[in-house]
């Protein structure tokens, strides 16, 4: 929480930003530019339904199909962090006969880098050919404009070394990130930085030439949506909702799960939230 300028981690495990700034967090009133994203992490398994049931369309597997029917409801667009591996399926197994349905559906339906497996962050390992190996595999299987370049890397983690080289990638470089939903350290950024995108929701770096956008709720951790959606005209969320970051993982997409996402998307469609990818509106 922020006290008196001062960043206490007593309260880092709370999440969704339910955090008082005071004095030090002024309302800059960014509601007059009002988006909504919502994105899914860990995404793999969808590919993997793919493979093995060889079904005619993309939204024959489940999860598409329910993204698909929100896209309809709502307009919501949505991006899928993918892993390139799981156990013993990678995406090289994934045929590339949906490209021209996933191409059709790029508008609203994108897929971007996470990391190569569940068990790889970036802070120390080096990054580059994970990227290349895994976004190559997508462009194969999805197409190169269904690519999002705005992405959130696994657990937030990535030194300035690994950052740059997929800034300056060789194909799809990206342009942005997605920072943390709570207090953790984001990426390569310092203290004061990582202090400036948790009061103000958004970060550029001149030096580097990279946008950051932080992530405002990981749904799993939303007991009651309701009660959250209420929150949002506290103080805790000043400056938070001008560009309305919602994900959560693709494993945790049960019933429950997919009911709060849609009480998410159905509250900004009826605030008049636009829905659009951050990659679209660098700021």
């Amino acid at each position: 929480m922020w006290r008196g300028g001062v960043l206490d981690n007593t309260d880092s495990l709370i999440p969704n930003k339910s955090f008082n700034r005071h004095e030090v967090y002024q309302d800059e009133n960014m509601m007059d530019d009002k988006k909504f994203h919502f994105s899914i992490d860990d995404t793999i398994l969808c590919f993997k339904d793919l493979t093995e049931n060889e079904y005619n369309s993309i939204f024959e597997n489940t999860t598409f199909a329910w993204l698909k029917e929100l896209h309809e409801k709502y307009g919501i667009v949505v991006s899928c962090f993918c892993y390139y591996s799981t156990g013993d399926f990678n995406l090289s197994k994934v045929s590339s006969r949906y490209q021209k349905e996933f191409l059709s559906n790029s508008s609203w339906l994108r897929f971007g880098f996470h990391t190569v497996n569940a068990n790889t962050t970036y802070d120390s390992a080096v990054l580059i050919d994970d990227y290349l190996l895994t976004v190559s595999e997508l462009e194969r299987i999805v197409g190169s404009d269904s690519i999002d370049n705005f992405i959130r890397l696994q657990s937030y983690q990535g030194n300035i070394n690994n950052i740059i080289s997929i800034k300056q990638s060789s194909i799809q470089p990206i342009v942005g990130l997605l920072t943390a939903d709570d207090v953790r350290q984001s990426y390569y950024l310092d203290g004061q930085a990582n202090k400036y995108i948790y009061c103000h929701d958004k970060y550029f770096d001149e030096r580097l030439n990279i946008q950051f956008i932080s992530t405002d709720i990981r749904v799993e951790y939303v007991e009651n949506v309701s009660k959250k959606l209420k929150e949002f005209e506290t103080d805790a969320w000043n400056n938070q909702l001008g560009f309305l970051e919602v994900f959560t993982h693709e494993w945790t997409l049960n019933i429950d799960i997919k009911e709060k996402v849609e009480k998410f998307c159905k509250w900004a469609y009826l605030n008049d939230y636009s829905f659009e990818f951050p990659e679209d509106n660098i700021y």
